[in-house]
């Protein structure tokens, strides 16, 4: 359910309904074995999926965000900026091998 679905915003209450546990069980299990938070595993996999996305397409990086669970533009850019240290365009331009056009 979780691999499926975490382009969606995150509702660990349903999650938990559908495994039947409480929340914060799941929250606690999860932490557990994956060593963290259900929300971060959900925002690393946003971001990662970005990557991948933005080094393998020419596709907007705004799309890009929308379609991976950003709907504005700038928390995306600055997410990704802080994960991977770069700003979504110039971690396109370095994976493409692009010289910088600034």
């Amino acid at each position: 359910m979780l691999e499926g679905e975490w382009q969606r915003p995150v509702d660990v209450a349903r999650l938990a309904g559908a495994v039947h546990m409480s929340t914060s069980h799941l929250q606690h299990l999860f932490k557990q074995y994956v060593r963290m938070s259900i929300r971060t595993f959900i925002f690393e996999k946003r971001l990662a999926n970005a990557a991948q996305q933005i080094r393998a397409t020419d596709e907007r990086i705004s799309s890009i965000g929308l379609a991976v669970g950003f709907p504005d533009p700038s928390n995306f850019n600055h997410a990704f900026k802080l994960r991977f240290g770069l700003s979504p365009r110039d971690y396109r331009r370095l994976c493409s091998g692009m010289p910088d056009s600034d």
